[in-house]
């Protein structure tokens, strides 16, 4: 219960950060991608993605009311098909990277603010992508204190800006050469963009596609896959507010459509000059670290509730694949900073994941529609046809809507299209030929006719592989008894002739029903000898089996672990392809009385 409020409470922070972000983003990408075009026009069409966001909000809340435990791509690959579910879990996967991108941006236009030479800004970005993968690969959990500071750093001077910037606008107008004389970035008019209003619509939409990825948890361990919609609901209109302020703030001071930066860094160095810009920046710079850390720390809970929902390999969804889960993060670092070399502005990474999260709702709303239909196949109650009429066709609406969107970017932005479907390719290749690996061993595996693979050997021998005679041998050697075997041996390697004596002495003078075989002086590797004892073993009886043991210590303790072996011993390695081989560790737990 307190590791899922604990989830409940970092999944709402981090949406809040996700927020948060478009705050920041929203008003530089729409001035980037409509640079001296009409005010009335740039409103009314940005307007629209509020209509659009509630469009989403509304498919997402009856989603959560009526499918808490199900995210998108278990609906899809359910209703849809799996190859559609793994594409979907793919475009998550992407939207999340493409958020980093964002919030390294975000980094390298405060260094750009706060620095008289203007460079590009990829300098910044790519090496905080691949530093802040480093918490995450040594395994430090970021914490949530963090979190809330960089937030604060945000929100603060964001509200801070637009609320004193409604007041001086009302007391003090300000001029347009103060802003143009404090100008904090170098900007030029960006050349590819060929229909401005047109990009400034699909900008407009970044809301409606974060609403989209946010709205699910990442956490397996959490009792609703779903975000509480009532919270989204009051985090996206503060955002909508904020930046509708900011809008009007921008119109008033005649810099709604100049390209003159980060919009929110300008009117901080006009209202409160250098000092308001030094703040300003270093918040920002700070937030969009604490960003970047945020997301790559919700990565492995974000893998492992993939694994467990079977859409990739089940063995990531285990605790102890540590290393699994952060060799597939390092992965998608190496992938995002590939990404952001390419995405380099944010009017590219804001399309980019518009389109990718809007592939996610177009194959849900396409899921949802298949569900109703079924229902309406199957179901005479009236009440749950009528219910599932209203959902099919609320959902083709959407479908139908955010396909429009789709075919509309690909249009309008077809590179960063392009680019967003090769980003998804990679994973959900991945996925699927991991997929289809696990099918074709299965099929493999199946037996041909039920009496198949039951074959049973004509009898077992057992090795315990012993060095010395100590609580943990006796432990592994009493359990060799207990199996019954035909044979039960005991083989020790005479490395060293006197530590040998001892331990037959010591066993000749316990008693142990237990036969010792000591197998000499190796002249090669240290393990050759027991390997050739026991393949010898099985050339002498090939319809055999042998089951070799051998002791392990644990402990609880810190102060043992450190002297105590963790890994396998490599000669189960060395055993390990050979079908009539069984290969056993006994473990023998360290008391704490005898510390």
């Amino acid at each position: 219960m307190a590791q899922r409020k604990k989830n409940t409470a970092y999944a709402k922070i981090g949406a809040a950060l996700a927020a948060t972000l478009a705050t920041l983003v929203l008003p530089r990408a729409i001035q980037r991608g409509a640079p001296y075009a009409n005010e009335a026009h740039v409103a009314t069409i940005a307007s629209l993605g509020l209509i659009i966001l509630a469009c989403v909000f509304v498919a997402q809340r009856w989603i959560t009311r009526h499918l808490p435990t199900k995210t998108s791509h278990q609906l899809v690959s359910e209703y849809v098909g799996r190859p559609f579910g793994m594409i979907t879990a793919a475009c998550r996967v992407v939207g999340y990277l493409l958020l980093l991108i964002l919030s390294a941006g975000m980094v390298g236009l405060g260094f750009n603010a706060l620095t008289p030479i203007t460079f590009d800004g990829r300098f910044i970005m790519i090496p905080i992508l691949i530093v802040g993968v480093l918490p995450v690969m040594i395994g430090w959990k970021f914490p949530r204190t963090f979190m809330i500071i960089g937030l604060l750093c945000a929100i603060v001077p964001v509200i801070a800006i637009v609320v004193v910037g409604v007041v001086y606008e009302a007391t003090h107008p300000v001029s347009m050469m103060d802003l143009l004389v404090n100008r904090v970035e170098l900007v030029e008019i960006p050349a590819r963009i060929q229909r401005p209003l047109e990009t400034v619509f699909i900008i407009s939409c970044f809301l409606a596609a974060l609403l989209i990825l946010v709205s699910e948890n990442i956490g397996p361990d959490m009792k609703k896959r779903r975000v509480d919609t009532r919270f989204l609901a009051k985090i996206f209109t503060a955002t909508v507010l904020v930046i509708a302020v900011t809008f009007y703030v921008e119109n008033r001071v005649n810099i709604l459509t100049l390209p003159v930066g980060v919009p929110q860094l300008v009117m901080s160095s006009a209202l409160w000059g250098k000092i308001g810009l030094l703040v300003s920046g270093i918040c920002m710079i700070i937030f969009g670290v604490v960003s970047v850390f945020s997301l790559y720390d919700g990565l492995p809970q974000l893998l492992r509730g993939l694994a467990i929902d079977r859409t990739i390999p089940v063995f990531l969804a285990a605790k102890e694949a540590k290393w699994e889960r952060r060799t597939a993060i390092m992965g998608f670092a190496i992938l995002t900073a590939f990404l952001g070399m390419f995405l380099s502005t944010t009017h590219a990474g804001t399309v980019a994941f518009v389109f990718v999260c809007f592939v996610i709702f177009v194959l849900t709303c396409t899921a949802i529609t298949q569900a109703n239909t079924a229902i309406l196949r199957k179901s005479e109650r009236r009440e749950e046809r009528r219910d599932a009429t209203i959902a099919r066709l609320m959902f083709v609406v959407c479908g139908a809507c955010s396909g429009g969107i789709l075919i509309y970017i690909v249009i309008v932005s077809p590179l960063w299209a392009l680019t967003s479907l090769a980003a998804v390719a990679l994973p959900a290749g991945i996925m699927m030929m991991s997929q289809r690996g696990r099918g074709k061993m299965t099929a493999h595996l199946k037996p041909a006719e039920i009496t198949s693979g039951r074959y049973l050997p004509v009898r077992s021998h057992t090795v315990v592989l012993v060095s010395t005679l100590d609580l943990p041998t006796l432990r592994a050697v009493t359990y060799a008894r207990t199996l019954r075997s035909s044979t039960t041996t005991a083989i020790t390697v005479d490395f060293y002739p006197e530590q040998t004596r001892t331990l037959k002495n010591a066993w000749r003078a316990s008693e142990i029903p237990v036969s010792l075989t000591v197998l000499g002086t190796p002249a090669g590797g240290t393990r050759e000898p027991i390997v050739d004892y026991i393949r010898a073993l099985l050339e002498n009886n090939p319809n055999d089996v042998v089951i070799l043991i051998i002791p392990k210590i644990v402990s609880t303790t810190l102060w043992h672990r450190i002297f105590l072996k963790h890994s396998v011993p490599r000669i189960f390695a060395d055993l390990s392809y050979d079908s009539r081989i069984m290969l056993v560790q006994v473990p023998y737990e360290i008391q704490t009385e005898e510390d």
